[in-house]
């Protein structure tokens, strides 16, 4: 299994419980035929030691998950779809091999992505950026941002960038 089937496993699995709703399903099901159009790129993780620190979080409380949900459902075009992306994403429990991240201007959270890791290889993906940001021009800056402040380490992993179809 390669790391984005790992990490699309593991987000379908935030909704394996005994009575999920059928919002968060809904949810689940819109996800997992939006990360068909994804397209891979390998990136270097040397290149991080030249950036700028931007506020970055790993999202480890619920009202972080929701600001994270919310940025996510940005790139689906019915309130019915967003209202089943939040659903779905906001069911997440923090657990490994997966971490959220936000990025933040102002105060306002303006970047969304998810950093999945195992022993050899590292991903980072559901990158979303609003149009109204400044502080990253493309989702790779964001991505960069995000493997700065997990501190990645550099030794012996593949690393990918998982990019949507639109922001390729």
């Amino acid at each position: 299994m390669n790391i984005a089937q790992i990490k699309n496993q593991w987000l379908s699995a935030q909704v394996d419980v005994a009575y999920p709703t059928p919002q968060s399903l809904a949810g689940r099901d819109l996800y997992l035929a939006s990360v068909q159009q994804c397209a891979y790129q390998d990136i270097d993780l040397k290149t991080m030691t030249e950036l700028m620190p931007q506020d970055v979080y790993r999202v480890d409380f619920h009202r972080l998950t929701v600001m994270f949900a919310q940025l996510q459902a940005e790139q689906y075009h019915t309130s019915t779809e967003k209202e089943a992306i939040i659903e779905f994403f906001t069911q997440i429990i923090y657990s490994p091999p997966c971490e959220l991240y936000l990025g933040f201007e102002q105060g306002q959270p303006v970047a969304a992505g998810i950093l999945t890791q195992t022993e050899t290889d590292v991903l980072v993906s559901d990158l979303v950026i609003v149009e109204t940001c400044s502080a990253y021009d493309v989702p790779l800056d964001f991505a960069y941002q995000i493997l700065q402040h997990s501190r990645v380490n550099e030794a012996a992993r593949a690393c990918r960038v998982e990019l949507k179809a639109s922001t390729c």
